[in-house]
């Protein structure tokens, strides 16, 4: 019997890490887990997260998992799963100044697309 996976690499999501139709945060605070919609770049193998200005927003060194989706019927889901820690490097310069940008340093990386699911690899 085959075995199908929905499983995609970063290579397979190109265009969609391209033009980000949906970028979320989550991240801990001292209160529990809050989450917020955030810019988003890919420069150089980098994954850089913009936040707003101001209170409410995460600091370098937080634990957070960054989530970009697209699609709305069952065939057309795919998305990007990152989990890491937030680093407060000096960001590109073709990155925005209106937002906060900090380089989100990967821990694990999920990627999935459902409108191209092929045979699982055998083990």
């Amino acid at each position: 019997m085959k075995q199908v996976t929905r499983a995609a690499t970063l290579a397979d999501l190109g265009d969609l890490l391209d033009r980000v139709p949906h970028a979320s945060l989550a991240f801990e605070t001292p209160t529990g887990i809050e989450a917020l919609p955030v810019g988003f770049r890919r420069i150089e193998g980098q994954f850089w997260v913009g936040l707003p200005r101001g209170e409410g927003a995460p600091s370098a060194g937080t634990h957070a998992m960054l989530l970009i989706d697209d699609g709305v019927f069952y065939f057309e889901l795919r998305g990007l799963r990152v989990r890491g820690i937030l680093r407060d490097t000096p960001a590109p310069p073709a990155l925005s100044r209106t937002l906060r940008w900090l380089e989100l340093d990967p821990v694990k990386i999920n990627a999935w697309d459902y409108g191209s699911m092929r045979e699982r690899a055998a083990p």
